[in-house]
């Protein structure tokens, strides 16, 4: 927890404590300052108000079940079988909706969106194939004075190798479903990251 009863808190103490991402913290801070719970006294630097606060709860269940409602929107568009003009003019509250006659459904070539076998194998090779650069920080954040300072070059780590970014289209749903199931990964994704670092061949070599 943060004691604020100590006077202004820095974003930086404030995201030691909580371990948030700074611009996920930024925005919160920024949130409660809108509310009046904190008040900003200079750069990132926020002090608690006499103001009362509470987690607004139902509001924050509402604006979820709107994004939640519009999320269900986007899969149905994308199942509907009937005009696709008229499925956003229907969600627009359009009066005057009508079938387009000009999109795939309306002209039947709703078949055209199957591609071939191969050429869905081929893409996703591709975009598994890609290493990718992860390249170092040049800069922290120092936590006494709050500033940004950069790192001595004997001091930084070499640059490295990733092969996924969660969530992608190469081995994203491979990563998820070892995280998140079983914490046991595919064979796939392990013999993949083999080739890759044999492929790089980093010096000296990892063990």
């Amino acid at each position: 927890m943060v004691d604020w009863s100590v006077g202004a808190v820095s974003l930086i103490r404030i995201q030691n404590k909580v371990n948030v991402r700074i611009g996920v913290l930024e925005f919160v801070v920024k949130q409660l300052d809108v509310d009046g719970a904190v008040v900003r006294v200079g750069g990132q630097t926020y002090q608690r108000t006499d103001e009362p606060w509470e987690y607004a709860a139902s509001r924050v269940e509402q604006v979820t079940a709107a994004r939640r409602a519009e999320q269900q929107s986007m899969v149905d568009y994308l199942h509907t079988t009937g005009c696709r003009m008229r499925f956003i003019a229907n969600l627009l509250d359009d009066p005057a909706a009508d079938d387009c006659g000009i999109c795939d459904n309306c002209t039947g070539t709703s078949d055209a969106r199957s591609l071939p076998v191969e050429l869905v194998a081929e893409a996703e090779a591709f975009l598994r194939k890609r290493p990718i650069p992860l390249v170092t920080k040049k800069m922290y954040v120092d936590p006494e004075r709050g500033s940004r300072r950069k790192i001595p070059d004997h001091e930084r780590v070499e640059d490295g190798r990733v092969l996924s970014i969660w969530g992608d289209g190469g081995w994203g749903q491979l990563v998820r479903d070892g995280k998140l199931r079983d914490g046991r990964f595919d064979e796939r994704l392990v013999q993949a990251l083999a080739e890759l670092v044999e492929e790089w061949a980093p010096d000296p070599a990892p063990e």
